[in-house]
């Protein structure tokens, strides 16, 4: 308790510190301060920003299954949508991540060697596209037992794109990617380690924490200090998959200011699928924030990191805990009975 009482004061100490220098306006987003949402140096990095949003007319998502289980999912489903309008916004949410999180990364490592271009290709909206809609639809099926068009959460987007991270570790160019998913919002040791020891040390390494913000009542207040203080002092932070709590709207969360947090909304537009030959760098970007209140921000999401190798990893979790050690939680080894199930209902609130 004692411990505890230390670390509390002195992140109240920090963020204080921290925010003597922040006023309303201001805005925290990638380790940095701007003056205000609509300041030109702001303006320019978030619409660096790449956007994935809602496509129509793209090849139809059933067509990667396999016949006979094609025709079996068309007659159960009655229904082979060529658009994801209405239903795989936190898919797009995920994409954004991925791309966020790539691009976060190879800044930190000095690489400017992948045109931004290289990394959007990976995401057409083709089934020979290794993060595309498609592939993600049938990875949820096939691994999670997730039905075709389902809404899904925070949490299981997370674990979809960890299971296409890993069977895919040389998709961007020269460069190793991997990742973790800790879907109950705990930070296992013996599981990350094996997997740091497994991979290339430079290697690009997805941090997937899954948490849902308070267990019976969500209190944002709670939670602004430790969210502010990871979006300005945690250099492997890329961003909070999340959304909407009254909309039932997935949204990427990438900066906050002391009143609102700034997203990047797949809502925003509606567009022709996106393939390589018709590639327009304007189509994915976004130019105002999407801005909302954290009372706004729903509690189910999942914070994103970027890491490179174990002691990377190492300092993250170090500063993670400094800053919260309630919300992020390190224990030795995993509970081998304790998981975390897969809900697919109507509402937002939804792992």
């Amino acid at each position: 308790m004692f411990i505890k009482k230390i670390i509390y004061s002195s992140v109240n100490f920090f963020f204080d510190k921290f925010m003597y220098k922040l006023v309303d306006d201001d805005v925290v987003m990638s380790q940095k301060n701007y003056k205000s949402d609509i300041s030109p140096e702001f303006l320019t990095d978030f619409r660096d920003i790449i956007l994935f949003t809602y496509r129509y007319n793209f090849q139809d998502i059933l067509s990667i299954f396999m016949e006979p289980e094609r025709t079996s999912l068309y007659r159960k489903l009655n229904s082979n949508p060529t658009t994801d309008v209405g239903w795989g916004c936190m898919i797009r949410v995920i994409q954004m991540s991925i791309s966020h999180g790539i691009r976060i990364y190879l800044r930190r490592m000095k690489c400017d060697d992948i045109s931004v271009e290289k990394i959007i290709n990976n995401f057409q909206d083709s089934r020979n596209s290794i993060f595309s809609i498609h592939n993600m639809v049938f990875k949820a099926y096939y691994n999670l037992g997730i039905s075709p068009f389902s809404w899904i959460g925070p949490t299981t987007s997370s674990v979809i794109a960890d299971i296409l991270i890993n069977e895919n570790r040389d998709a961007i160019d020269n460069y190793k990617i991997s990742s973790i998913v800790l879907k109950d919002g705990i930070i296992y040791k013996n599981i990350t380690e094996k997997h740091f020891l497994g991979i290339e040390p430079e290697c690009c390494t997805f941090i997937w924490l899954c948490t849902k913000l308070g267990a019976r009542n969500f209190n944002i207040g709670a939670y602004k200090k430790s969210i502010l203080l990871i979006m300005k002092q945690v250099p492997q932070f890329a961003c909070i998959a999340g959304g909407h709590n009254n909309f039932n709207r997935a949204l990427l969360v990438v900066g906050a200011s002391m009143n609102y947090l700034y997203c990047l909304d797949p809502h925003t537009k509606i567009l022709p699928l996106f393939s390589k030959k018709n590639f327009n760098r304007e189509e994915f970007v976004q130019r105002e924030p999407t801005k909302i209140s954290w009372e706004d921000l729903n509690p189910s999401l999942s914070f994103v990191f970027a890491c490179s190798g174990l002691s990377d990893f190492e300092e993250m979790c170090f500063n993670l805990r400094q800053i919260n050690s309630d919300l992020f939680e390190a224990m030795e080894c995993k509970n081998l009975y304790a998981d975390v199930s897969f809900e697919t209902d109507s509402g937002f609130l939804v792992l």
